[in-house]
C-alpha cells in the first residue's frame, strides 16, 4: 500500500482508524476504517473508475460481517453476511439486472442450508434445503403463477425420494417416488378431480411393473403388469361394474389372450365349422364341453355321450346350424380382405390374419406403422388404436384356427 495516497488518522506512520485512501489517478480506493494499515471495521471500496464495489464491514483487509457488493453498474449483487471475503450466513444475491436470484443461508461462499431461489423473472422457484450449492433435502418448487409444483424431497438438484407433483392449477398429480426428477417406484396417479387413476409402480416417469388403473367410479379398470406406461405382462381388464372381462397376456397395450381362450375360440370355431360342411376330418380336433356349452346356450335338450363322433352326428340329426350361436360369418372382414386365415379381434370381430398383420406391422424400433400415436394421460405417447363399428377398440387379435 502506498501510504503517500493515504489521507488519515494513523499510528507510527502506520494507517490506523478512519481515513481515505486514494488510487494513483486520485479517485478514491477506500474511504473508511483501517487498524494497522488494512481495512478495518465499517468502510467503502472502490474500483480506479471509483465505482462503489463495496460498503460494509471489514477485518485485516477482508469483506468480515454485514455488507454489500455491487457490479460495475452499480446494481447491488450481494447484501448480507460475509467471511474472510466470501459470502456465508444469511445473505441476499442478485443478478446485474437488479433481480433476486437467492435470499437465505450461505456456507463458504455457496448455498447452504434453507433458502430460496428466483426464476429470471424475479418470481419464487425455490424453497428449501441446500447442500453444497444443489437443492437437497426437502423442498417446494413453484409454479410461475406461486402455486406448488412439486413438494417433497430433493437431491444435488433432483426430485429424490417421496414427493408430490401439482398441476398449473394445484391440484395433486401424482404422490409417491422419484429418482432423477423421473416418477420412478410406488406412486399414484390421480384425475383433476383427485380421483385416483392408477397406482403402482413407476420407472422413468410411466407405469412399469405391477399397478392398477380405475375407472372415475373408482372400480378397479385394469390391474396387472405395466411396462413404458402400456399394459404389458399378465393382467386382468374389467369392466364399470367390476366384472371381468379380459384375463391374460397384454404387449404394448394390447391383448395377446390366453391359452385357454385361444382354446375355447379354436373349438367354437371348429365346432361352426363341422356344422356349416359336416366335414367328419374336424371331429377329433372338438372337445367335448365346447358341444356341451353350445347344447346349453341353445336349450338344447341332448344328453352327451359316448364319442366326439356319435354325440355331433346326433346333434346334427336335432338342429341346424342356424339354431348354433355362430363364431362370425367368414367371408369379407371389415378391412376388405377374404377370410382365409380366420382371426378373432378385441372388439369380438373376426378378420383374416392379413388385416391383423398390416394394422398392427411395426418398424424396427418396435412403433406401429399404420397406428398413429397419441400422449395419454400420463404424458406418455401410447398408440391411438381404432375404434370399430361397435363401438369398441381394436387392440389386437387371437388366433382361432
Amino acid at each position: 500500500m502506498n501510504f503517500e495516497l493515504y489521507h488519515g488518522k494513523s499510528r507510527k506512520g502506520i494507517p490506523f482508524g478512519e481515513g481515505i485512501l486514494l488510487y494513483s489517478n486520485g479517485n478514491r480506493c477506500y474511504t473508511g476504517n483501517f487498524s494497522k494499515g488494512n481495512f478495518h471495521g465499517y468502510g467503502k471500496y472502490f474500483n480506479k473508475n471509483e465505482v462503489l464495489i463495496y460498503e460494509g464491514y471489514f477485518k485485516q483487509g477482508l469483506y468480515h460481517g454485514i455488507g454489500c457488493s455491487f457490479y460495475e453498474n452499480s446494481s447491488l449483487q450481494y447484501n448480507g453476511n460475509w467471511k474472510n471475503g466470501i459470502y456465508h450466513g444469511f445473505g441476499e444475491y442478485y443478478t446485474s439486472n437488479s433481480l433476486k436470484e437467492y435470499e437465505g443461508e450461505f456456507k463458504n461462499g455457496i448455498r447452504h442450508g434453507v433458502g430460496k431461489s428466483f426464476s429470471k423473472s424475479g418470481k419464487l422457484f425455490y424453497k428449501g434445503l441446500w447442500k453444497q450449492g444443489k437443492k437437497n433435502g426437502n423442498g417446494i418448487q413453484y409454479h410461475s403463477n406461486g402455486t406448488p409444483l412439486y413438494k417433497g424431497n430433493w437431491k444435488n438438484n433432483y426430485w429424490q425420494g417421496f414427493g408430490i407433483f401439482y398441476t398449473f392449477q394445484g391440484f395433486k398429480l401424482y404422490e409417491g417416488n422419484f429418482r432423477l426428477s423421473l416418477r420412478s417406484g410406488n406412486g399414484t396417479y390421480f384425475r383433476s378431480n383427485q380421483e385416483i387413476q392408477y397406482i403402482g409402480q413407476w420407472k422413468n416417469d410411466a407405469p412399469s411393473g405391477k399397478g392398477i388403473s380405475f375407472f372415475s367410479n373408482q372400480k378397479i379398470k385394469y390391474e396387472g403388469k405395466w411396462k413404458n406406461g402400456s399394459r404389458h405382462g399378465i393382467g386382468i381388464e374389467f369392466n364399470k361394474e367390476g366384472e371381468k372381462i379380459l384375463e391374460g397376456k397384454w404387449e404394448n397395450d394390447i391383448y395377446i389372450s390366453s391359452n385357454r381362450r385361444r382354446t375355447e375360440i379354436r373349438n367354437h370355431f371348429l365346432l361352426q365349422q363341422f356344422l356349416e360342411t359336416k366335414d367328419y376330418s374336424l371331429l377329433p380336433k372338438i372337445k367335448p364341453r365346447t358341444i356341451r356349452s353350445h347344447l346349453e346356450k341353445n336349450n338344447i335338450d341332448i344328453e352327451i355321450k359316448g364319442k366326439r363322433k356319435n354325440t355331433l352326428i346326433k346333434l346334427l340329426e336335432n338342429t341346424s346350424v342356424q339354431n348354433i350361436e355362430k363364431v362370425e360369418e367368414l367371408n369379407i372382414d371389415l378391412f376388405g380382405n377374404e377370410i382365409q386365415n380366420p382371426v378373432r379381434g378385441t372388439d369380438g370381430e373376426i378378420y383374416d390374419k392379413s388385416s391383423m398383420d398390416y394394422l398392427f406391422e411395426k418398424d424396427k424400433k418396435g412403433f406401429y406403422k399404420n397406428i398413429p400415436y397419441i400422449y395419454n394421460s400420463f404424458g406418455v405417447s401410447v398408440p391411438n388404436f381404432p375404434t370399430m363399428g361397435n363401438g369398441k377398440q381394436l387392440t389386437g387379435y387371437s388366433l382361432v384356427i
